[in-house]
């Protein structure tokens, strides 16, 4: 029988992708019969004694996003496995899992580039390594095309918790103030393009006609509590945990890991740049209504253009001028990448998947997955997860 291995998992309580990082290490185990025994703290309301996983913490290995150099030396000397999820942190002798933050600044330039837009600002950290690789990536892709791209710093990292929100609202005004139309601004995380749309909407500055902003995390919370809801590059968060749980074993196999870079190439579009801007005002309400909606319930052409009070026909010419596609082909993208991200990103099962985007049976959802992706929905899921 195999011998326990007993496993610390410290996350912080504010990383919102900790329960799918966690999840995807466990998926690993679960695939491969593993006996792993997993320690580690859940917000709990004081119900369980709390387990602390410093320096002194025994086992055999520890999951961390981010930690002292000390704990790591640490926990080395003591013979325990130590998996890092921070770029912040990454300590030659542990095995460093990081997303791939150039890829991440690519994407997002390459989403917002679609739009056609005049102007492109990066807002990011001076002091954080991650924020300069996702400002290299957005800006070299731009550059590529001839296009040059303007950066903002926020020292958010090193300003004390007490002082941010005010010093971060100074910093976004001042932003704010710079702006021209026709602008494409990504920030390094959610919470900044959170903070970023409230203050755009307090000055009635119009996103995402006359502004698209897109943040990088696919923060649920903070993307749809955002007005309009924030378009976000993903975090491969099931990714992360799954390469950690493999990298591990590995290790515990005498492998010597590999530290592989974590891609992350998709966007999950939302309101905040569902907009073409030599678009006139017509399609720019019908790409609204389609990112808004139909990923969760059935849309047709024809329901769109009785909504905005125009004839099929009319609707139909006017999108293909604008945008060089048809509304219907628009439907179907929208409908694709919703699909893709609830199979990737969520544990929902395919008869949750397909209710929520409005299908009357499951069958009927595999047959669109597999006719739009070329796959079924269980192998996509199954090939992105790991």
């Amino acid at each position: 029988m195999q011998q326990v291995k007993t496993i610390g998992i410290r996350l912080p309580d504010w990383l919102h992708q900790r329960h799918t990082i966690i999840r995807g290490f466990v998926d690993y185990i679960k695939r491969h019969h593993l006996r792993w025994r997993l320690i580690g703290n859940e917000p709990n309301a004081f119900e369980l004694e709390e387990v602390t996983l410093d320096e002194n913490w025994k086992g055999d290995a520890i999951l961390v996003y981010r930690c002292t150099r000390e704990e790591s030396e640490q926990w080395e000397s003591e013979g325990i496995t130590v998996v890092n999820l921070s770029s912040e942190t990454p300590h030659p002798n542990l095995i460093n899992l990081i997303p791939d933050d150039l890829l991440l600044g690519r994407t997002a330039a390459q989403h917002l580039e679609m739009m056609g837009l005049s102007h492109y600002i990066y807002v990011g950290d001076p002091n954080r390594q991650y924020s300069a690789r996702r400002w290299q990536g957005f800006s070299q892709y731009l550059e590529a095309s001839n296009i040059t791209a303007f950066k903002y710093d926020i020292p958010v990292s090193q300003t004390p918790i007490t002082q941010r929100p005010q010093t971060v609202r100074q910093h976004l005004e001042k932003i704010c103030e710079k702006l021209q139309p026709a602008s494409g601004i990504f920030l390094r995380d959610d919470m900044l393009a959170r903070h970023m749309l409230s203050i755009m909407l307090e000055r009635e500055m119009e996103v995402p006609k006359d502004y698209c902003v897109m943040g990088c995390g696919n923060n649920e919370s903070h993307c749809n509590l955002s007005w309009p809801t924030l378009t976000s590059v993903h975090y491969p968060a099931h990714q992360a945990g799954y390469a950690a749980a493999e990298q591990l074993h590995n290790a515990f196999n005498g492998k010597t890991p590999h530290t592989p870079s974590l891609p992350s190439d998709s966007v999950c579009e939302r309101s905040s740049t569902a907009v073409y801007a030599k678009s006139d005002s017509l399609v720019n309400q019908a790409i609204t209504i389609i990112t808004e909606r139909c990923d969760h319930e059935t849309l047709s052409v024809r329901d769109i253009a009785k909504e905005l009070g125009v004839s099929y026909s009319q609707l139909r010419q006017k999108f293909s001028q604008a945008t060089g596609r048809t509304v219907r082909s628009e439907i179907v993208r929208v409908r694709v990448e919703r699909i893709k991200d609830l199979l990737t990103t969520t544990s929902l099962s395919l008869d949750d998947i397909a209710r929520n985007m409005g299908y009357s049976s499951t069958s009927e959802f595999s047959r669109f997955v597999q006719r739009e992706i070329g796959t079924s929905p269980r192998r996509f899921r199954l090939k992105h997860q790991t």
